[in-house]
């Protein structure tokens, strides 16, 4: 059988890659050639119209941090490529608690994705996906907050049609990051989470 592939390409405010509008002066490499809004923009076309001109059956995502590099307050508009060619628009929103020294505060998913929501909401009618999201356990509860993050992305993000877990722990800046669900009360949140996020959405589209 064959399935939907998503292609996200030049996922754009950041600075922690190369394409990212926000790679400036502090760690580009060649600043001589500078990332730029016109640069981005054509950049991200052209992905698209490769894979478009050659009928490439792929569906293609704008993949936006939920926070921009450096902390910077540009908005979304500013450098938004437009959605010709997209079939959807993901965020990225981690609850980052302890994982560095610059990300010690706990906050629930709400927090972490509700400005970035209502940026892209603004923008476009599209169906929005939460391209990567999770939570150490450091100053959180896990299972409330896994909880918590489907019950607000059923009740308050209505244009979520997708969400994405990361499980993986990691090592950060000498810290171990416990993004995993190993223990069963973990699990049983997670699978709680998800049966009561989808009874939610049912019983607001008989609404």
């Amino acid at each position: 059988m064959c399935h939907p592939i998503f292609f996200r390409s030049c996922n754009p405010a950041g600075n922690w890659y190369q394409w990212g509008i926000l790679y400036g002066s502090r760690s580009n490499p060649k600043p001589q050639y500078p990332n730029t809004q016109t640069r981005l923009k054509d950049a991200f076309k052209r992905v698209i119209k490769i894979f478009t001109d050659n009928k490439a059956p792929v569906q293609f995502q704008l993949n936006i941090n939920a926070n921009n590099g450096y902390d910077d307050k540009t908005p979304f508009a500013t450098w938004w490529p437009g959605t010709v060619g997209l079939s959807s628009v993901a965020i990225t929103a981690y609850n980052r608690a302890c994982s560095t020294p610059s990300h010690q505060d706990s906050k629930p998913f709400r927090d972490r994705f509700s400005a970035a929501y209502n940026q892209v909401k603004a923008l476009t009618p599209l169906p929005i996906w939460v391209a990567e999201t999770g939570t150490t356990s450091c100053k959180t509860d896990k299972p409330t907050w896994v909880k918590e993050a489907f019950r607000d992305i059923a009740l308050l993000f209505p244009q979520v049609v997708q969400v994405t877990w990361f499980l993986t722990d990691k090592l950060q800046e000498g810290v171990v990051t416990d993004w995993d669900m190993h223990d069963g009360t973990k699990v049983s949140a997670l699978h709680y989470a998800c049966l009561c996020a989808l009874t939610l959405q049912d019983l607001i589209q008989l609404d």
